[in-house]
């Protein structure tokens, strides 16, 4: 239930933004999310348990009615559908609803793929990728990029900011931003 102007009781602080927003699209209200800590370090037994624009939700699932996407055919939106397809290579939901990732099977019904069921959370008009399943982008080193996140257009190597750890590249040998590899 959400909690408007909702105050913060002395002994508790917020985490740093960004709660459970892995693979979510860019702008969900999950990436500005905060978790509302006691003074002990965890979360409170009852009461609100996150922190968004000045409410308090005991819920994560009840900020997404703030979630404004951007159109189905925008790029960014693009590429965010692309690092989904990488990220769930070969995995789909035994029974088309169940979007675990520990009860997925390795074969299924286009239909059934997590790249998809994700997708069409967000954007119900939304059909699975064939090509995308079939052939699907690189995940992590040398792959897709997180640039979508928050940049407006894919990053060149030589001009990806990197990310808020650090400075491109992230990892070194390889950019999780803009998917820059080192050549040997």
């Amino acid at each position: 239930m959400e909690k408007k102007n909702y105050k913060l009781p002395p002994t508790y602080h917020l985490g740093s933004e960004g709660c459970a927003c892995f693979l979510e699209p860019l702008g969900h209200p999950t990436y500005f999310v905060r978790s509302i800590y006691t003074q002990h370090g965890n979360s409170p037994a009852r009461g609100a348990q996150y922190y968004f624009k000045g409410s308090g939700f005991d819920e994560l699932q009840e900020v997404d009615q703030y979630f404004e996407p951007l159109p189905y055919k925008h790029p960014r939106v693009k590429a965010w559908e692309g690092y989904a397809y990488a990220y769930f290579r070969n995995s789909y939901s035994p029974d088309g609803k169940t979007r675990e990732v520990s009860k997925a099977v390795r074969s299924g019904k286009p239909e059934h793929h997590l790249a998809y069921l994700l997708v069409k959370k967000c954007y119900p008009e939304a059909k699975p990728r064939l090509d995308l399943i079939k052939n699907p982008p690189t995940w992590g080193k040398g792959g897709v990029g997180s640039w979508w996140e928050r940049l407006e257009e894919k990053p060149t190597p030589e001009n990806c900011p990197g990310d808020s750890t650090g400075k491109h590249p992230v990892n070194g040998s390889w950019c999780q931003v803009c998917g820059w590899i080192q050549e040997k």
